[in-house]
């Protein structure tokens, strides 16, 4: 995971559900999980789970969430943490060639 084109993020919110980050549409599919540690992170995806080596781009941790939303955006929800403290960021990203499976679906 790299930090290159970070945003700054207000989270926002309809009725408790978080909505996208880019146009406030509120139905939105988390399709990844992401956890960066100092030297490794791990990945999560509907039929996958990887540890691979790389890890935080930043000092501390990251957690992110890569979400599709029906609206047609795409991109990181990210928080990185650090000694006490976290910032949340978003990472715009290109709309994927195929759909994109949410992390888990009943």
């Amino acid at each position: 995971m790299d930090n290159k084109n970070w945003e700054t993020l207000e989270l926002k919110f309809n009725n408790n559900e978080l909505i996208c980050p880019q146009c406030d549409f509120n139905y939105l599919h988390i399709v990844k999980a992401i956890v960066a540690r100092k030297s490794d992170e791990i990945v999560i995806e509907k039929d996958r789970v990887e540890v691979r080596r790389g890890g935080s781009p930043t000092r501390g941790n990251v957690i992110a969430m890569e979400y599709a939303g029906e609206c047609g955006h795409h991109g990181l929800i990210i928080f990185n943490f650090h000694k006490g403290n976290v910032q949340v960021w978003h990472r715009k990203l290109p709309e994927p060639k195929r759909h994109r499976e949410d992390i888990y679906r009943d």
